[in-house]
This record gives C-alpha cells, sequence and structure tokens, in this order.
C-alpha cells in the first residue's frame, strides 16, 4: 500500500512538473485599447510569442488561449497581436498540444488600458492682434501655438509636432471664425494678417469667439473655445 502511495506521488509529482514551462512569464506586457500590441512604448519587441521547455522533441505543436481580451488572437505558432477592443484586467488560460496531448498550459494575466481624450490648453483669451499687421506672439514671426496634453499624442517625430492634429470647428457667425488673412494649421499655429472686415463695422476692436479641435493618434479628440481680440488702431 504504501509502494502504491509513493507511486502515485511521484507520478502526480512528475505530471504537474511538465507544464508551468511557458515563457514569458506572467504578467504579459501591458496593452493598450486601439494601438497594436504590444505596444512598442512598453516592449522592444514587434510581438509577443509564447514557447515552452517541453516542445523540444514534440511534433506538430498548436497553441490556443481562452480568456483572451477582444480584438487579440494567439495564433498557432504562439504569437498574440492584434488591437485590444476593451480595457481591463484579463487572465489567459494558454495550451500547447502535440496533436490531441497537452504537453504544456498556463495562465497568464494581462492589463488593457485605455487612454483619456487630449486636454486642451490655455490661455483661452488669445493675445491680441492687430488688423493689416502680422499676427505673431509665441512663435518669432510665426503666429501662436496652441498646446494640449494628455491623451496619446503622435510620435514627436511626425508631421504635428504638439502631439496633436488641429482644426478649427467654424460657427455660422464672422464672429466664430478667425478673422480674414488668419489661418489654423494642423500644428495648432495661429498665424497671419488679419484684414479690416468688409463692410467696415462701427468699431476699432472686433473679438472672434473661436471652438478649436485637438485629435491624438488614437483619433480621440477634445474642444475648446477661444477668444481673440483684433484692433484697428495702434
Amino acid at each position: 500500500m504504501f509502494r502504491t502511495i509513493a507511486l502515485l506521488a511521484a507520478f502526480f509529482s512528475a505530471s504537474l512538473s511538465i507544464f508551468a514551462a511557458i515563457s514569458p512569464p506572467s504578467p504579459l506586457v501591458q496593452g493598450i485599447v486601439g494601438l497594436p500590441y504590444p505596444p512598442s512604448s512598453s516592449s522592444p519587441n514587434p510581438f509577443i510569442r509564447f514557447t515552452s521547455n517541453n516542445s523540444t522533441n514534440a511534433r506538430n505543436l498548436v497553441w490556443s488561449a481562452s480568456g483572451l481580451p477582444r480584438g487579440l488572437t494567439l495564433n498557432r505558432q504562439g504569437v498574440l497581436s492584434g488591437k485590444p477592443a476593451a480595457s481591463g484586467n484579463f487572465t489567459l488560460n494558454i495550451f500547447l498540444k502535440s496533436g490531441r496531448t497537452t504537453i504544456d498550459s498556463g495562465n497568464f494575466t494581462i492589463s488593457i488600458v485605455d487612454t483619456p481624450p487630449p486636454v486642451i490648453s490655455g490661455p483661452f483669451i488669445l493675445p491680441g492682434g492687430q488688423f493689416d499687421q502680422r499676427y505673431q506672439n509665441n512663435l518669432p514671426n510665426n503666429g501662436f501655438r496652441l498646446s494640449a496634453a494628455s491623451g496619446y499624442p503622435f510620435s514627436p517625430n511626425s508631421i504635428y509636432p504638439t502631439g496633436f492634429y488641429w482644426q478649427l470647428v467654424p460657427g455660422n457667425l464672422p464672429s466664430q471664425r478667425l478673422p480674414q488673412g488668419m489661418t489654423l494649421n494642423a500644428n495648432g499655429v495661429i498665424s497671419g494678417t488679419p484684414v479690416w472686415p468688409k463692410p467696415p463695422i462701427p468699431s476699432t476692436l472686433q473679438t472672434y469667439r473661436l471652438q478649436v479641435r485637438a485629435t491624438d493618434f488614437l483619433s480621440k479628440s477634445s474642444t475648446a473655445n477661444f477668444t481673440l481680440v483684433s484692433n484697428l488702431l495702434n
């Protein structure tokens, strides 16, 4: 009887030892909703691939998984990829089979996070301008640059140096747009030479109330309202 118990214990010990030889270790690299997994900012490797120490002499190996976040897949070669579509903490059940025999398995946790939209920064009352003179303020000879934070910015080396794509949301009234002669470009720079409105208005000042949108790499956006006053006089 004691020998039988000893043999059973040895069998279960050996059975357990063939599992849990899968790498990489848990928890897996964090993912970001809407970005290819794994994000380049979180991992130097272009993909996550599972391997097992128990697969040296096995044939016809096939990886499979359950509990994957929506948007991620594990192919037969053990490569985990895709674009996560929902945030949360997930537990993956990973299996490696040779034919019908499971030769390795393990549980792995992965966290998927979502990013907030951009937050546009002030000042929301823009530096005043003067009609018929080039508008310039915080950029030498080139107008005023808007700024934003948070979100998931474009790469600093991209065509959007602020990390965001900027647009003016035009209103129905002339006072809800930039003065004629001025523009807001995709880099967030307000520039140009404001032209006095035609027909002339009975005032030396003209106030413009603008709505501006900033969009990040993941196409999330937010808007903010700005006020610009242009003056006719020196």
